[in-house]
């Protein structure tokens, strides 16, 4: 369980659970291959990969903690959040 007070508790929509990103993708009719999980942290990561999604570790803020976790396996390392924006977005 994660959270304070009244928002610890368990939930699908949780990460490193995919309920959110799953009602995300069913929501707005997106498949998993049209979606990347930009995060800094491991839970973030794991979340993509529960999720069925791309996923990019970022190192600013948490990430660089997580750079070297060889079972944590996200899809792209950025060294900031606009190195994944050009790696993700602009290069398509």
């Amino acid at each position: 369980e994660h959270g304070i007070g009244d928002y610890k508790c368990d939930s699908d929509d949780r990460k490193t659970n995919p309920g959110m990103l799953v009602k995300l993708m069913n929501y707005f009719n997106i498949q998993p291959q049209h979606l990347v999980m930009v995060g800094d942290s491991h839970v973030d990561i794991v979340a993509a990969h529960n999720a069925g999604i791309r996923s990019v570790l970022v190192t600013t803020g948490k990430g660089n903690e997580f750079v070297n976790d060889t079972e944590l396996n996200p899809g792209y390392i950025a060294h900031s959040l606009m190195d994944a924006v050009q790696q993700f977005i602009l290069e398509q």
